[in-house]
């Protein structure tokens, strides 16, 4: 009676051992497309700031540019 006992207990250790297996396999999967997605995101995200900081430095050079020709129209105006 004890071996019956003992067979259905290891049988069902080795059901929840592979059920185990299987949500473990499925986090994984999970947690790798998450990061897939994100990894993703910030490539895109990255090109996206690079660009804006080019458009950035060339409208501050154009502010600069802007300031100087007005600094210099005052000074005419002035004369």
């Amino acid at each position: 009676m004890s071996e019956g006992v003992l067979s259905r207990h290891a049988s069902m250790n080795s059901s929840s051992a592979t059920s185990s297996a299987e949500e473990l396999a499925q986090k994984y999967q999970r947690l790798f497309q998450e990061y897939s997605r994100i990894k993703a995101q910030h490539t895109v995200l990255k090109k996206a700031v690079v660009k804006e900081q080019g458009t950035n430095a060339t409208l501050q050079g154009n502010v600069k540019e802007k300031e100087k020709e007005l600094r210099m129209v005052r000074i005419l105006a002035i004369e």
